[in-house]
């Protein structure tokens, strides 16, 4: 049985194959989408299994059984715990809101594009950081889905607006290296999420209530979770992965308080990606507004908001649950695996890579 990869760390490079074989294992680094990998597949024929290490779940319809489990989370949480001194993962004592909501974009994605005009549309008092990478978007996958709709859930002007380029949000970034290093998607070298969280993000979130979040998944029906909700976790604030697929109820099944009884995770159980993003805003827009009330229960919720920090930070949650999933993986597979679930899992400060907020 053949490991073949898509990073040269691990068994056999996928460049260096005329053809897979059907008792091969295709390791994906990475968010990887069915598109790419069903085309992939068509070039150079099916393995047996598909082992990705960044996603949780996938209902993306692939050709070959696909097996997933969030040791990048994992890895993540220790390159943060132990890559900082503890001073610096501290949070002020005082739970002080400034602004109701926080997010942080850099790379360009759509649904990271639709939370920026969705931002101007509402009026929203956002801290945030943004690199201003996206300003202009093709927008023809979001059309696509507007017009499948029945009813959809905005009006036209609103729609119409959506559709206008960002011109009232400006570019605000944050960053631990000069000169930064921009190309069309994003700041490549933004800084490692230790540093990132100390000289910037730190700061971004923590006299809000509400992080935003949009996670590197969009069209797919899939689960990723990153620095991005390590961040807002740390930063004891309320969740909302705008435009995201069951995050919350995975996030939920990690051991975490997704506060469900003030925020309307609904969302997440919405077909398109428009709805996913416009009804986690919409639904929950009297909130996100009204910087009172968010003091109020983040005062009210302290409690469970330092209980989510702690389980992130001192409890092994990622780690048991990624672990009792592997379990029950076909034993080929998981003895084939071995070896990088086992690099994940050995921590060394070093491997405080680039983050990519």
């Amino acid at each position: 049985m053949r490991l073949i990869s898509n990073i040269p760390e691990f068994g056999t490079l996928v460049n260096n194959i005329d053809c897979f074989y059907n008792d091969d294992i295709f390791y994906t680094y990475d968010v990887i989408t069915a598109n790419e990998l069903n085309e992939l597949f068509d070039q150079k024929q099916k393995p047996k299994y598909i082992f990705n290490d960044s996603l949780d779940f996938n209902e993306d319809k692939y050709s070959v059984p696909v097996y997933s489990s969030n040791l990048y989370l994992e890895q993540l949480v220790k390159r943060f715990k132990y890559g900082l001194d503890q001073n610096l993962i501290q949070v002020p004592e005082t739970l002080l809101v400034t602004h109701p909501v926080n997010f942080s974009i850099n790379k360009k994605l759509i649904h990271r594009y639709l939370l920026l005009k969705l931002v101007e549309l509402f009026k929203i008092d956002a801290s945030y950081s943004w690199s201003g990478c996206g300003k202009n978007f093709d927008l023809q996958y979001l059309i696509d889905e507007y017009n499948s709709l029945l009813s959809p859930p905005m009006t036209n002007d609103q729609w119409s607006f959506l559709l206008s380029p960002i011109k009232k949000i400006q570019p605000k970034w944050y960053s631990d290296n000069e000169p930064e290093v921009i190309n069309d998607v994003g700041i490549s070298n933004a800084g490692n999420i230790c540093l990132m969280w100390d000289v910037a993000i730190k700061n971004v979130m923590q006299h809000t209530g509400i992080s935003l979040i949009t996670e590197s998944t969009w069209t797919q029906k899939a689960i990723h979770f990153s620095e991005k909700t390590l961040y807002a976790i740390v930063a004891r604030t309320f969740p909302i992965w705008v435009g995201g697929y069951k995050q919350a109820e995975t996030w939920e099944n990690y051991g975490f308080d997704t506060f469900s009884d003030i925020i309307n995770h609904d969302y997440q159980y919405r077909n398109t990606l428009l709805e996913r993003c416009w009804y986690a805003i919409a639904d929950n827009i009297d909130l996100i507004t009204n910087k009172e009330k968010v003091q109020r229960l983040r005062n009210k919720f302290e409690k469970r908001l330092n209980e989510n920090r702690k389980i992130l930070l001192y409890e092994n949650n990622i780690e048991q649950v990624n672990t009792q999933k592997i379990k029950s993986w076909p034993l080929d597979l998981q003895q084939s695996i071995n070896p990088i679930v086992n690099q994940f899992r050995t921590f060394k400060n070093k491997y405080n890579n680039i983050t990519e907020i």
